[in-house]
């Protein structure tokens, strides 16, 4: 199965604020409620990744689990990293066996949630075979890049992209 990475960037490339702030992400005026293509992307995919920061930063808002009903695997250096979360489990390894595990795991897809360190080790284990990138229209200054330092080049196609009236532009890519 596909691991696509799907998340929103500023204009400037960061993912969240330089202490992990996300609030910004809110306060994109959405006059039509427009989900951004959340909602297509989110019933092709069946397996959740993501780092442990990610997963304490969602676990911080105050809500219901959002991805109830889909396995979660949260990555992470912690041995003991415990979850109250359902159907979310934490691995400590992160090597090309353990990704072709993951994708055995999937019928539909794996969305690769995020942080940058997570992303950064997949783009060099050569695991990510999509993105789709929403790029917000503001300029953050400083932050969280979504692609820290050191990854290899690597080829993309673009597929497709997307404008929406509020400025937010996603961009599908493939891997080439």
């Amino acid at each position: 199965m596909k691991i696509k990475l799907y998340i929103a960037q500023s204009l400037d490339g960061y993912i969240a604020g330089p202490n992990g702030e996300l609030d910004w992400l809110e306060e994109i005026p959405n006059p039509e409620q427009e989900d951004f293509g959340y909602t297509n992307f989110y019933d092709s995919i069946d397996l959740l990744l993501m780092g442990q920061k990610t997963y304490a930063a969602i676990c911080s808002f105050g809500i219901d689990w959002p991805y109830q009903g889909k396995q979660t695997f949260v990555f992470s250096r912690t041995k003991a990293l415990s979850s109250s979360q359902p159907d979310c489990r934490h691995l400590n390894t992160l090597d090309a066996p353990t990704i072709a595990s993951l994708r055995q795991l999937s019928k539909k897809g794996i969305w690769l949630v995020g942080g940058g360190a997570l992303i950064r080790e997949f783009l060099r284990l050569g695991a990510i075979d999509e993105m789709i990138i929403s790029i917000i229209p503001r300029l953050l200054g400083e932050g969280i890049p979504l692609f820290p330092a050191t990854y290899p080049a690597v080829d993309w196609q673009m597929e497709k992209t997307e404008t929406f009236a509020n400025g937010i532009v996603n961009l599908h890519y493939t891997k080439i």
